[in-house]
């Protein structure tokens, strides 16, 4: 509970990562350091923490930690209102298995897309995305969160409001596993009001 601490803990662990060019260390700093600053609700904060780690790991040709950061960086524009800055393009969800695209994006199709494709009315994307979902309930919690997220929100946009509020308080019960900081317990919180 001392976030203050760990952002300065953070900050200095990163500063010694990069000193010595030790290359998951500083991937994991700058991503770790973001999401410290996307818990207080530092968004630009967590952006900047954010573009640093993918110029980082574009530069070493680091693919899967550069779609991590992407991953943050679409999450942070969703909390900006700037979801214009998420807008994965369907076809990538289309051609391939749900268990083929990186963890990150199947997180941001269903916990950022649906709810964004909701808002702007744009409900025949949000059941597209959700089409393309696994029935089986998944192992990892934050995937299971997140479907629940794009599952509730798209009730919501068909006028199912108490099956939406239920999802918002299934989503909002992962508070007990990432703690009240992490985004997905923000969102459920959001669907839920």
């Amino acid at each position: 509970g001392r976030r203050e601490e760990a952002l300065g803990l953070m900050r200095h662990a990163l500063d010694i990562a990069l000193e010595h060019d030790l290359t998951e260390v500083i991937a994991r700093g700058y991503f770790n350091l973001s999401f410290l600053m996307g818990g207080r609700d530092r968004w630009a904060d967590a952006s900047a923490a954010d573009r640093a780690g993918l110029d980082f790991m574009l530069r070493r040709g680091n693919r899967q930690w550069a779609e991590s950061f992407r991953s943050h960086l679409r999450g942070n524009g969703f909390f900006l209102g700037d979801w214009d800055a998420i807008d994965v393009p369907l076809d990538e969800l289309e051609a391939r298995d749900w268990d083929e695209l990186p963890w990150s994006l199947r997180l941001d199709y269903v916990g950022l897309m649906v709810p964004v494709a909701v808002a702007r009315g744009r409900l025949d994307d949000a059941r597209r995305i959700m089409s393309r979902v696994p029935d089986e309930e998944r192992a990892e919690m934050q995937e299971r969160a997140s479907i629940t997220i794009g599952r509730y929100a798209l009730a919501l946009g068909e006028g199912r409001q108490q099956e939406a509020l239920d999802g918002g308080l299934e989503a909002a019960s992962v508070r007990g596993s990432v703690g009240p900081d992490h985004p997905m317990f923000k969102q459920g919180l959001v669907l839920c009001v």
